[in-house]
């Protein structure tokens, strides 16, 4: 009897105490790890990213991946505001502009992941420049601030045959070459650009290109960090040379009351002969029944700042890992960041979607891939830093607007320096 009851007793310590298994052994204990992204329902990348958290958890049994992924845009932002009121940001979530990133930094709400590069087989694959876009030192942060996973490297995409029959069987590689280019072009009754300017990101993006080809993806982080201003003589001069694209005639007349697909429907009709957009408009080529080559090439470059000739325009998609995870948490967070950014995991990927990565260490040639692909890879594994849209590392949430109307006054009858007073006045105007 007195046996039976040891036993009773035994098997019921074993039912109170459930974390303490009958053998003696703790049970490992279950971590939670929150992720926000806006990749759910239709989204074309939430299957490869619902195969990648089934994966993650598989291999790691003590972990449970709850996933809050919200597509549309209003209400991701929203629940991420709300996160960020309460103080409890996911593990890993993807923010865009640069400003907020250094707003969140400087409170510590996300955490420096300089000790993941110390892992140099994960972080030697990325491209050249990959991770300076979220280094905030010229904010007085230093640290590294999110992880790239994809790009969007920015170019001129140009009908070919259209090049050809002016006697170029190769893009031009420097800013005089592309200006005779044009000026034959011109003279062969087509025109060069047609920005659909009425979408004021459009010429905001050329000027993008020519501010970091004149003056270095660095100036657009000093006038970010207010170490540099708009009425400094090299960022008017890169005004000047948008002004200087419609004075010669190289931008389609009243492109100013054109809109995005009013340039793409002129690009495709061989009405005009090239378009500077991001390596999203590969699908937007890949889609139409086109009747002649399109190839893509970098920006070119001033041969007087040569030593500016491999920064280009890169709009990446990146991770940000919430501040102030500890232990196995932030382990298993870091874990969760470099396997999905990771060569294996990106190679799927980009296999399957066709998108960009920010890694170089990925054997594209293996996979059916069209052209412009490649070389929109290319101008990654060519470049030396990659920048976001000039404005994007001002903290003064009105600079986009400013900037971008800025242009197209210039490009309606003021001055690169009336622009270039008018960006800065805001600047000025609210400390």
């Amino acid at each position: 009897m007195r046996l039976r009851n040891r036993f009773l007793l035994l098997a019921l310590a074993c039912l109170l105490f459930t974390g303490i298994s009958c053998s003696g052994k703790k049970k490992t204990d279950q971590i939670v790890l929150t992720t926000l992204t806006r990749w759910t329902g239709s989204e074309g990348m939430t299957d490869v990213w619902l195969d990648f958290v089934a994966d993650f958890q598989k291999n790691n049994p003590g972990v449970t991946v709850n996933d809050l992924s919200v597509s549309e845009e209003a209400s991701y932002n929203n629940k991420f505001r709300t996160m960020a009121a309460t103080g409890e940001l996911p593990n890993v979530f993807y923010l865009p502009g640069i400003a907020a990133l250094v707003k969140y930094a400087e409170s510590g709400m996300i955490a420096d992941v300089s000790p993941l590069l110390e892992d140099k087989a994960w972080y030697d694959g990325f491209i050249e420049g990959a991770f300076d876009m979220f280094r905030f030192d010229s904010y007085g942060v230093p640290g590294v601030y999110a992880v790239p996973f994809a790009a969007a490297p920015e170019g001129i995409f140009y009908n070919a045959d259209l090049f050809r029959k002016t006697g170029y069987d190769k893009f031009p590689e420097t800013m005089p070459e592309l200006y005779e280019a044009m000026d034959k072009l011109k003279a062969a009754g087509i025109v060069p650009f047609a920005p659909g300017a009425r979408d004021t990101w459009r010429t905001g993006h050329i000027h993008n290109q020519f501010l970091y080809k004149w003056a270095g993806v660095p100036a657009a982080m000093d006038m970010g960090a207010r170490k540099k201003k708009w009425t400094d003589a090299d960022v008017v001069e890169s005004l000047a040379f948008v002004k200087d694209m419609k004075v010669r005639g190289y931008f389609v007349d009243n492109c100013e009351a054109l809109t995005l697909d009013m340039e793409k429907a002129m690009f495709f009709d061989q009405q005009s002969a090239m378009v500077c957009n991001g390596s999203w408009f590969i699908g937007d080529i890949t889609g139409e029944n086109l009747d002649f080559e399109a190839a893509c090439a970098p920006w070119p470059y001033f041969p007087e700042k040569p030593q500016f000739r491999g920064h280009i325009t890169n709009y990446p998609q990146n991770f940000i890992m919430a501040g102030g995870l500890e232990g196995a948490e932030y382990d298993l967070t870091a874990k969760f960041l470099k396997e999905f950014t990771g060569r294996e995991r990106q190679s799927i990927i980009v296999n399957a979607k066709k998108t960009l990565p920010a890694r170089r260490d990925i054997d594209i040639g293996s996979m059916n891939v069209p052209p412009l692909f490649t070389q929109s890879m290319n101008i990654l594994n060519n470049s030396a830093q990659g920048g976001g849209d000039s404005f994007d590392y001002d903290q003064l949430s009105s600079m986009q607007d400013v900037t971008r109307n800025a242009i197209i006054g210039m490009l309606l009858g003021n001055s690169p320096a009336q622009a270039a007073e008018e960006i800065q006045g805001e600047i000025d105007k609210n400390g």
